[in-house]
C-alpha cells in the first residue's frame, strides 16, 4: 500500500517534535551501528553534525575514521555496503516508486512541460546537464 504523501508533510509540519524525536532516535541506532558493533570496520573515531533545513526537516552528516587494515581499500569491498542501482520494480515496487519519484529528476522540458521543475519554459534546476 502506498503511504500518503500529504498526510507525511502533514505530520511534518503540525508534529516536528515527533519528528525530531524518530529523528534523533535512529540517528543513535545508525551511530551504535557504526561505532559500536562495527558493521563497516573498527571505528577509531567519529564526529558528526545535524543541520536542519529551511523547511525543519534534519540531515546529518558523518565522518568514521576506521582502523587502516579495516579500511575499503577495493571497489569490490565497497560494493558489499554501497548499491547505486534503481530498484527491481518487480522485486521491489514500493521502493522502486520512492526511488523514482523522490530521488530522480525528470523527464522534463519538451518531453514533460508540465513537470513540476518547469519555470517559464525551463526546468528551474537546470536540466539537462552536460557531463
Amino acid at each position: 500500500m502506498a503511504r500518503n504523501h500529504r498526510k507525511f508533510a502533514t505530520i511534518r509540519t503540525h508534529r516536528p517534535d515527533l519528528l525530531v524525536r524518530v529523528s534523533n532516535l535512529k540517528l543513535k541506532s545508525l551511530m551504535d551501528d557504526l561505532t559500536v558493533h562495527g558493521v563497516l570496520g573498527k571505528s577509531i573515531a567519529h564526529v558528526y553534525t545535524i543541520e536542519f533545513q529551511k523547511s525543519g526537516l534534519p540531515h546529518v552528516h558523518i565522518l568514521v575514521v576506521l582502523r587502516a587494515d579495516e579500511m575499503c581499500s577495493t571497489s569490490e569491498h565497497i560494493d558489499k555496503f554501497v548499491c547505486a542501482e534503481i530498484p527491481s520494480s518487480i522485486e521491489n515496487p514500493r521502493l522502486h516508486e520512492i526511488v523514482t519519484k523522490c530521488l530522480m529528476h525528470g523527464p522534463c522540458g519538451i518531453e514533460n512541460p508540465g513537470a513540476p521543475c518547469m519555470e517559464a519554459g525551463q526546468c528551474k534546476k537546470m536540466f539537462p546537464r552536460e557531463f
